[in-house]
């Protein structure tokens, strides 16, 4: 399936899993297996991206995060993972920056 990213894409994967609209996404730049979403309902989410979404002709659709975070009292703004990919960080309406390891 191709979508209209501007370029040709095929869809690999659809995560659904949060109970509001997700504000921000970080891959893990070391090797792109995981990524987080933050959302505002409150939440940081940790999916694994399988490895066989690449050899699959059909979108897989994941339902369940890896890990969920309610850390944040209001909507997370921002998440970031640092470059080696062992600590990360969200950012909140709620004013605070919780940073954590992975």
């Amino acid at each position: 399936m191709t979508q209209s990213f501007g370029f040709e894409c095929r869809l690999l994967c659809t995560f659904r899993g949060h109970q509001d609209t997700v504000i921000s996404l970080a891959f893990n730049p070391r090797d792109g297996e995981y990524f987080l979403s933050g959302s505002e309902d409150k939440t940081v989410k940790k999916w694994i991206l399988p490895a066989e979404v690449y050899s699959t002709k059909t979108p897989k659709v994941m339902r369940q995060a890896k890990r969920t975070a309610a850390i944040h009292e209001k909507q997370v703004n921002c998440v970031r993972i640092a470059p080696a990919g062992k600590i990360c960080a969200s950012a909140s309406q709620d004013k605070k920056i919780v940073v954590g390891w992975m």
